[in-house]
């Protein structure tokens, strides 16, 4: 015996929010927060999900606020990748995977941009991208 199930889309009991099936979430294993911005001049944000505004924490850094928090006391993973400029061959800069990291408070995340291999200086990135897996609150 086999059962079937199809719908398009997934809507609160409360009526209050809908959801196109497979377009914006699935429980465990996509994104929880993505955004794609650049860090010179004004921080700009080119696209996001789950992401409200940015941070400039000073030359190369950047607080990415959530929409929805993470869980508090769980663990949550990020990744990244930034990039000096049009002219510099993709890779070349990079960001410290280590430095994205969950606080008490669950509703930010911190991206630490180094664009220079030759030290250990921090720098703001033309392009940025930011992904996170975990957990939500609520």
């Amino acid at each position: 015996m086999t059962s079937e199930l199809r719908v398009d889309s997934i809507t609160t009991a409360d009526g209050s929010a809908t959801n196109k099936v497979g377009t914006s979430f699935v429980s465990r294993g996509s994104a929880k927060v993505w955004a794609n911005f650049e860090q010179s001049s004004n921080h700009t944000i080119r696209d996001s999900f789950n992401e409200t505004s940015l941070g400039d924490l000073g030359a190369g850094q950047t607080q990415i606020n959530f929409t929805t928090n993470f869980k508090e006391n769980t663990s949550w993973a990020g990744a990244s990748n930034v990039q000096q400029a049009d002219t510099v061959t993709p890779g070349s800069s990079y960001c410290d995977v280590s430095q994205i990291h969950q606080t008490q408070q669950t509703n930010f995340a911190k991206m630490f941009s180094n664009t220079n291999f030759s030290n250990t200086s921090v720098g703001d990135a033309k392009y940025c991208q930011i992904v996170l897996h975990g957990d939500l609150a609520g």
